[in-house]
């Protein structure tokens, strides 16, 4: 009985760096900064963002809350921000 060759592909690697590797598609994310506070001395409205970079976290404490921090918001105050995105005010990540 003979078999048959079984078919063979060779796959060359890419001609990029490692880094282009990685993350082959870049991205800007805009993550909002809400307004979670007013600051009684100067009247100033005090903000947090979502941004996991500008957070702090189990390794790194950045004068900011934890990443984990449950924050919640009335739904009133959420319509703000629902009912029409920002025309600017948004800052891309990173």
């Amino acid at each position: 009985m003979v078999v048959p060759p079984v078919g063979k592909q060779i796959v060359l690697p890419l001609d990029a760096e490692s880094a282009d590797l990685a993350r082959p598609h870049t991205s800007v994310r805009l993550l909002p900064e809400y307004t979670i506070a007013m600051d009684a001395a100067t009247g100033q409205p005090i903000t947090s963002t979502c941004d996991p970079k500008k957070l702090s976290n189990y390794f790194a404490d950045r004068a900011t809350p934890h990443h984990l921090t449950r924050v919640y918001f009335r739904r009133e105050v959420l319509h703000r921000y629902t009912a029409q995105p920002p025309a600017t005010g948004s800052k891309p990540a990173g």
